[in-house]
């Protein structure tokens, strides 16, 4: 391990396939990697775990597989904490209480912005109602952290979610710039993209407005291309830092390490002043959350 400093999170994209169609989405993997088998993320979390401090989920819609109970039940034997990024699509209340921190997405309110952006469809219709109902189901378990991100684009731009924000009580909000990444969404860029100085004022407009329990961590777009971690759904670690996707050999064939140079690592220095570092479940046992805020216990 001495080659590779600590990733405090690696996200492992446990599952391509997802109930959604995100316009902005960057998490398709058009590429259609093969699918890692429930034995293979068995041992690679094996082999990740003395790097890490958390295991996050996300997808794809990572609880479409139907061994996400099981691989969470094993990082938390290898003594890690359990992450996971949902739509809620199969989230249950037996999940719920393996989690530390759960991501749920909120970029609008109303129907017809939901319906625009794809996290409402015909299939999956009213995806608001749907998350408030996630959300309720989170504090009443009351174990995990509720995070909820904000992908700000083109389609939202206008949105006013502080109402929402102050409603759901999240202990952390991350609006995110929309990013473009080649290969998943640049045939949307001219439609979604927006400006530096328009995220920084949506950011504001809605930092100024929320309670102090709530640590708002936004992230602009060079900073969501360059300081993530990532596992593809076959193994392999994969950068997003030059535009579009760089994958490594897979993890159970060169080990951690050695996919992590192939890839080029992460922009350490942007991850810490992203706040990444910062071990939010502990600073939840004591009640303080980054900039003083205290806790919701």
């Amino acid at each position: 391990m001495s080659s590779t400093p600590l990733i405090e999170t690696i996200n492992v994209n446990l599952w391509s396939k997802c109930n959604l169609r995100c316009a902005y989405c960057y998490g398709d993997f058009p590429e259609r990697p093969r699918q890692a088998s429930r034995e293979e993320w068995l041992a690679i979390l094996e082999a990740v775990a003395p790097y890490t401090r958390r295991i996050t989920f996300c997808g794809g819609e990572p609880t479409l597989n139907p061994h996400v109970g099981e691989l969470l039940d094993k990082v938390q034997s290898l003594g890690l904490q359990t992450s996971i990024i949902t739509n809620g699509a199969k989230l249950t209340e037996r999940l719920v209480e393996k989690l530390d921190l759960v991501g749920m997405t909120l970029d609008a309110t109303d129907e017809p912005t939901l319906r625009a952006l794809g996290r409402s469809t015909p299939t999956w219709p009213d995806y608001y109602a749907g998350l408030r109902r996630c959300v309720a189901m989170i504090h009443r378990v009351g174990r995990p952290i509720l995070k909820l991100n904000t992908v700000v684009s083109r389609l939202n731009l206008h949105v006013d979610l502080v109402a929402a924000l102050r409603e759901l009580e999240p202990s952390k909000w991350k609006p995110l710039q929309f990013t473009v990444v080649v290969g998943e969404n640049e045939h949307r860029a001219e439609a979604l993209s927006i400006t530096r100085a328009e995220f920084d004022a949506f950011v504001a407009r809605h930092r100024e407005q929320l309670p102090a329990s709530i640590w708002v961590a936004p992230e602009e777009d060079d900073t969501v291309r360059s300081t993530y971690v990532m596992v593809d759904p076959s193994g392999r670690l994969f950068s997003t830092a030059t535009g579009g996707k760089l994958f490594s050999a897979p993890i159970l064939d060169v080990g951690l390490e050695r996919a992590f140079a192939q890839v080029g690592g992460y922009d350490r220095e942007r991850f810490v002043a992203r706040g990444g570092h910062v071990d939010v479940v502990q600073r939840r046992r004591l009640s303080v959350l980054p900039g003083g805020a205290a806790s919701p216990e």
